[in-house]
């Protein structure tokens, strides 16, 4: 799971994202769009690798949010 994080947090940096109180919060399924959008350019494959890793865990977190809702 540190790799989810990680992963995470790396393509964070690389966007620049910072979070803020104004910031709108996301979606599970908008968060996974924008990682999806990033396999769509040409990727080496530790990128590949880490769109991957940042995809399954958004899945992962979208899952068990909707279970805790429950």
């Amino acid at each position: 799971m540190n790799d989810c994080w990680r992963a995470m947090a790396d393509v964070e940096q690389r966007l620049q994202l910072a979070p803020t109180s104004e910031a709108p919060l996301m979606t599970t399924g908008q968060m996974v769009a924008l990682v999806d959008g990033l396999s769509q350019g040409t990727l080496n494959e530790r990128q590949r690798e880490l769109v991957h890793t940042l995809r399954s865990g958004l899945l992962t977190l979208g899952e068990r949010l909707q279970e805790a809702e429950m």
